[in-house]
């Protein structure tokens, strides 16, 4: 039996199929034991439920090809997770060692308010509202209200080999605000940028 070419196909229907349902057309065809006439007729009037049958077979075809292209985008997916998870275990293991190399070690700031007096104020000087905090070094220092943010802790830092200091991760000392008097006070607070403390009603800038 010789093939049945596609136009051959559409000009005994008047259907022009889709190249994938096509295929299954085409198959069917050989399978049968008909001529192109006979089976195109039957096409076209569905007999033994052949149109029907080419048309599922298409759909079913059709589902498995997608599920094979999601399980290979799946798989790639997946080995582009893997190449990403190596390299940043790599560019980590290079951090940590480059860290080493650079000797950081903690480091503290000597224009800020030592931490250990500033624990000896706290539980003898009671804690201030931020609200109150912040009209208070605007009061008293002249700052625009809306550039002030009152801050409640401040990062740990450390300090490598060459000078460079740096935040350290996730790591921060206490810094609520206080205040029992105007002579007797401790507010941490930051200004454009700028980060300034308020230590018994005198102001001093921390950052440099």
């Amino acid at each position: 039996m010789t093939r049945m070419l596609e136009r051959e196909f559409s000009d005994r229907t008047g259907f022009y199929p889709p190249a994938d349902m096509y295929e299954v057309i085409e198959s069917k065809y050989l399978e049968m034991d008909v001529d192109k006439d006979k089976f195109c007729e039957m096409y076209k009037n569905n007999d033994g439920d052949l149109a029907e049958c080419i048309q599922m077979e298409t759909d079913k075809a059709a589902v498995i090809k997608l599920n094979e292209i999601t399980k290979k985008a799946k798989e790639e997916k997946e080995a582009l997770e893997c190449k990403i998870r190596m390299l940043e275990k790599g560019m980590k293991d290079l951090q940590l060692l480059y860290d080493k190399e650079l000797e950081w070690k903690p480091y503290e700031n000597e224009k800020l308010y030592s931490q250990e007096e500033y624990d000896k104020l706290v539980g003898d000087v009671p804690e201030m509202d931020i609200d109150a905090a912040k009209k208070f070094v605007t009061d008293s220092f002249g700052f625009n209200p809306d550039m002030v943010l009152i801050m409640d802790e401040y990062p740990k830092q450390e300090i490598n080999r060459h000078g460079k200091i740096r935040n350290m991760k996730g790591e921060f000392y206490a810094r609520k605000p206080l205040y029992e008097s105007t002579d007797y006070n401790y507010i941490l607070f930051s200004c454009a940028g700028i980060d300034y403390e308020c230590v018994d009603g005198e102001l001093y800038m921390v950052t440099d």
